[in-house]
């Protein structure tokens, strides 16, 4: 077997310029000794071999560097590369291509473009990861923290491996991130999106700061957003979507800022887009900025839920439930409206699953419309003075309180009752 091995070390020439190298074997390597600045003129394609680049050897020139499973070897570690090396020292990936980057290795911006392109190892950048637009996708696998931003421009990454960004670093523009049963955890930074972000299947998105959408996030699938007691704040254009068919879950998040959407008629800015859709909160507070309705799918309660808002109505309009699960507490707040006007027509629409769940009444107003509200298991606790408050004309559109149903009137509480009240 014919083994060729060629090694080229350029120690003192401060200025070399080769076009048309290859490698004739993957064990071929050509180095550059501390120095030496390597002018590539005319390009080099599919090298397979080894560029060990030391100490403080160059690249420049017009010419692009192919690589075909090569290697880069330098102070700032190795990769492994199926892609183009640019001018600017910047690497491409043009379609079904690769970077496998060594641990601890500092590499260059990557550039993605075509479908299929791939990035793994536990790299340091120096610069952005630049997907080209719409038709590019990334399929990422990286270890460690990432300390440079995924630029989407309107493309789509695919998780191998929890992603993790250190504090300041996201995704910026718009784009599609399929998750994969994997997380998107975001550093201890206070972080805005302006665009609109798909977050596609199953897994985890993680705050660490605060959030600020001026654009939208998107939920197609299952995923969960743990909020670490942070806020999600949603600018008069922001908002948050729950896809057809998928679950939300927000798990300990605060929603600041939930209203009508700007500049829309009838169009929130947390909201379900058909009957299929579920958004569950655990653990989470809602602050209204303005009157609120939830008008389509179904919200479950996990744990503790607050509604506030002074002066501002949350009014639950959905066909389907609002549903307090077992072991678990909703309140509404100091001097916030709590308005039940079911477009269903049906009165059964606001559950407690059973005697653990509870709704508590904290000195704010429990409305229901002329279609009526009837709780019949679980317990309502009223805190200082709570207003209720019936459009009722007749008994069978009343509020109704079954039987089974516990009230609980705390020491030095009011129940101000106007309207129709039924007790049976």
């Amino acid at each position: 077997m014919d083994f060729r091995i060629f090694v080229f070390v350029l120690s003192v020439v401060p200025n070399c310029i080769f076009s048309g190298i290859k490698s004739h074997n993957p064990l071929s390597a050509l180095s550059f000794a501390t120095g030496t600045e390597f002018t590539v003129d005319l390009g080099i394609s599919s090298f397979d071999g080894r560029f060990n680049k030391l100490g403080t050897s160059i690249f420049s020139g017009d010419g692009q560097i192919g690589f075909a499973g090569g290697y880069l070897y330098g102070d700032d570690g190795l990769a492994q590369l199926v892609g183009t090396r640019d001018t600017d020292g910047s690497f491409i990936l043009g379609g079904s291509q690769s970077a496998v980057v060594g641990r601890n290795s500092t590499f260059s911006a990557l550039k993605a473009r075509g479908s299929g392109n791939s990035v793994s190892g536990a790299a340091r950048f120096s610069g952005s990861i630049t997907l080209q637009d719409a038709a590019t996708s990334l399929n990422v696998e990286l270890y460690g923290t990432l300390n440079k931003n995924i630029v989407l421009n309107n493309g789509a990454i695919s998780l191998n491996n929890d992603l993790v960004f250190a504090d300041d670093y996201q995704m910026t523009g718009s784009g599609i991130c399929y998750l994969q049963d994997r997380s998107v955890i975001f550093g201890a930074s206070n972080l805005s999106f302006a665009n609109t972000v798909s977050w596609i299947g199953e897994g985890i998105v993680e705050l660490n700061g605060d959030v600020t959408l001026t654009g939208t996030w998107v939920f197609q699938g299952n995923a969960t957003v743990r909020g670490n007691g942070n806020r999600i704040i949603l600018d008069p254009d922001g908002s948050l979507i729950v896809w057809h068919n998928s679950i939300a879950t927000f798990d300990n998040v605060i929603f600041d800022g939930l209203a009508q959407s700007s500049g829309s008629v009838g169009t929130f800015n947390l909201r379900c887009l058909d009957n299929d859709s579920k958004l569950l909160l655990r653990n989470s507070k809602l602050i209204l900025d303005k009157d609120y309705s939830f008008t389509v799918g179904t919200i479950d309660v996990e744990r503790t839920v607050e509604i506030i808002g002074a002066s501002y109505t949350f009014t639950h309009a959905s066909i389907l439930d609002f549903a307090i699960k077992s072991k678990s507490r909703l309140t509404i707040g100091r001097d916030t409206w709590f308005s039940y006007a079911s477009i269903a027509g049906t009165n059964n629409h606001l559950t407690m699953q059973d005697d653990t769940s509870e709704l508590f009444l904290d000195g704010c107003t429990l409305h229901a419309t002329d279609v009526g509200l009837r709780l019949e298991t679980g317990k309502m606790t009223v805190k200082d003075r709570v207003y209720l408050r019936s459009d009722a004309s007749v008994a069978v559109d009343a509020i109704e309180f079954d039987s089974a149903m516990e009230v609980r009137i705390l020491p030095g509480a009011t129940l101000d009752v106007k309207g129709i009240l039924v007790y049976d």
